[in-house]
């Protein structure tokens, strides 16, 4: 999968959105929004973990954004930080699983992943909202969220850290995406 060419103008959203403009980087996440998720899916093969894993590599952009520099490769930058999040993903999740697609149903899969009611609330659901509904969760929750998705820590590293059981950290994690897409199935 080629990385999306990048023009002066998004070039100019990028240092707007690391200058702290909330618009620029909705406008970054609208453009590169199924980019990443279907470098998510390639992996995952599961459009409900690939847009996941989409939300999550848009919040480790953001908060890694300052860091960024080559703008040139920001269409590249997302696709590491989208093929980083997805093998954490299916290391963490490789012995909770019996159930592999064949790389024969790959493109039946494409064709029946999402309904326009999914697609539509994709695209009325801004990265704002979903850091307001971070913001949110109770503290425990939110601490778990921080480490997980911010410092990129695996759900047994949040585990250990906290202290914690690392079944309480999964289902923490599954409940509150649960939680976000019901939360914007409703918007």
């Amino acid at each position: 999968m080629k990385n999306p060419r990048i023009s002066d103008e998004e070039v100019s959203l990028i240092k707007r959105a690391k200058a702290g403009d909330e618009s620029a980087f909705t406008m970054l996440y609208n453009k590169y929004e199924k980019y990443v998720t279907s470098t998510a899916l390639s992996f995952v093969r599961d459009m409900d973990t690939a847009k996941d894993l989409t939300i999550q590599t848009f919040v480790d952009a953001y908060e890694h954004l300052s860091s960024f520099e080559d703008y040139d490769s920001f269409g590249g930058w997302l696709r590491t930080i989208t093929c980083r999040n997805a093998i954490d993903y299916i290391r963490k999740e490789k012995h909770y699983s019996d159930d592999v697609i064949k790389s024969d149903d790959r493109l039946s899969l494409l064709n029946n992943v999402s309904s326009e009611n999914e697609l539509d609330i994709v695209d009325r659901v801004t990265f704002s909202q979903i850091l307001d509904e971070f913001d949110k969760l109770p503290s425990q929750h939110k601490r778990i969220c921080e480490l997980f998705y911010i410092n990129e820590l695996t759900a047994l590293q949040v585990s250990k850290k906290l202290e914690i059981p690392i079944g309480t950290v999964k289902s923490v994690l599954s409940r509150i995406r649960k939680r976000l897409k019901n939360k914007f199935k409703q918007n």
